[in-house]
């Protein structure tokens, strides 16, 4: 059996989609993904769907902004074409309407910067695209290709 010698001088950061913080300031809701294949990844800006009260899109608009998709661990994905780590069309799913979240923006970001998303991908910034998302803070910062907590509020 081999032997770990050399250790990290710091963990990784959580993936897209996982809770920040006190899980008793967050308000999840639960929804119905519409958006076609191959769905919505984790940790992304979604909106209010059309088919129903509980649908719910990627990216969209700032009027129809409905939260952050949360990652579950427990969907098992399509593995013949590595479409994991989203949920599918007509899945449930989960979405952080209040509290913080880890996320993946597409550039580099600081807490004193506006949240942002694109409107077609979700993808969080901090600039430009969709938004400023009003009461929304970037609670840490990070460099291009890092991952960051997004408060809402």
């Amino acid at each position: 059996m081999a032997t770990q010698t050399s250790y990290s001088e710091r963990i990784a950061p959580p993936m897209p989609g996982v809770i920040a913080g006190n899980m008793d300031n967050a308000r999840i809701a639960t929804g119905i993904c519409e958006t076609a294949a191959p769905g919505i990844p984790f940790g992304r800006a979604i909106s209010q769907g059309v088919l129903s009260d509980q649908g719910r899109l990627l990216g969209g608009v700032l009027t129809a902004f409905r939260g952050i998709s949360v990652r579950d661990i427990t969907l098992r994905g399509d593995v013949a074409t590595a479409n994991l780590d989203k949920y599918q069309p007509l899945n449930n799913m989960g979405c952080l309407e209040s509290g913080e979240i880890w996320v993946e923006p597409a550039v580099a970001v600081a807490v004193t910067d506006p949240v942002h998303y694109v409107q077609a991908t979700g993808i969080f910034t901090n600039t430009g695209g969709i938004g400023p998302i009003v009461g929304a803070k970037w609670k840490t910062s990070c460099g291009v290709g890092g991952r960051a907590i997004v408060q809402l509020p």
